[in-house]
C-alpha cells in the first residue's frame, strides 16, 4: 500500500491545476475509496497495487486466494457505500454519478 500513498500523494500536488469539480473527485479518490480499500486491507493475501481515479484497483495477491479477492471486492463496495452515505448524510458533496462498484482486477 506505499506504492499507492505516494501515488496517491503525487497526484494531490497536482490538484492544483484541476476544476472544482476535477478538486472534489480527486479529494473522493482519497476520502471514498482509499479510505474504503485501506478499511479492507485485513485480506493478507491481496495487497493493492494501483488506484485509478475512479476506485478502480488493481490488485497482487497469491496464486490460492482467489476466494479472498471476492471478499476484499464485496468488502471494498460496501465500504464505498458506507461512506458515501455518510457523506450525503452529512450534507457533503458526492458528484453523481458516483462509482459505487469500482473495477478490482487481479494482476
Amino acid at each position: 500500500m506505499r506504492r499507492a500513498t505516494l501515488a496517491l500523494a503525487l497526484l494531490a500536488g497536482g490538484c492544483a491545476l484541476l476544476s472544482p469539480e476535477d478538486k472534489l473527485r480527486w479529494g473522493l479518490t482519497e476520502d471514498v475509496y482509499w479510505a474504503a480499500a485501506h478499511q479492507c486491507d485485513h485480506y493478507g493475501t491481496v495487497h493493492l497495487t494501483r488506484m485509478g481515479r475512479d476506485g478502480d484497483l488493481q490488485v497482487d495477491l497469491a496464486a490460492e486466494s482467489r476466494s479472498e479477492l471476492r471478499q476484499f471486492r464485496a468488502c471494498y463496495w460496501e465500504e464505498i457505500r458506507k461512506r458515501v452515505d455518510a457523506r450525503r448524510q452529512e450534507g457533503l458533496p458526492v458528484p453523481d454519478p458516483f462509482n459505487l462498484q469500482p473495477d478490482v482486477e487481479a494482476d
